[in-house]
């Protein structure tokens, strides 16, 4: 069973990084070189200028962006392994902690996100973002 789980994590983890990487890229208009996802622990990572950094360096809204986008690219697995049956992508007060640009990127990201998911579901507290979706 180790090595069965080892040979799921080599196949799903690098597929997982890339989805997550190229959502991170849109989602902060490819400010950083890359969003990396650690093979062995799923630890997120960011390569701003050719330097390697932990989520620390960043600010509250970078870190959700990058979590988000990964969050999103182990949803698109799982609908992917069901046969694409799989189809509600739920958000949690996503918006709160990101400032005016980012909740219009986060924005433009959802109308892309709604080509692969037939239902976004956005729980959000803001009147702005309520009347817009």
């Amino acid at each position: 069973m180790h090595d069965f789980r080892n040979n799921v994590v080599a196949t799903v983890g690098p597929r997982l990084a890339a989805q997550a990487a190229d959502l991170f890229a849109e989602l902060t208009d490819h400010e950083y070189d890359l969003l990396e996802v650690d093979a062995d622990t799923y630890e997120l990572q960011i390569r701003d200028a050719g330097v390697l950094h932990g989520m620390g360096r960043f600010s509250g809204s970078e870190v959700d962006l990058a979590n988000l986008a990964l969050r999103v690219a182990i949803s698109e697995h799982v609908r992917f392994q069901a046969g694409g049956a799989v189809g509600l992508l739920v958000l949690d007060e996503v918006f709160g902690p990101l400032d005016d640009e980012r909740k219009e990127r986060m924005l433009l990201a959802l109308e892309r996100l709604r080509a692969r998911f037939r239902q976004i579901l956005v729980v959000t507290h803001e009147n702005e973002i309520k009347e817009y979706l």
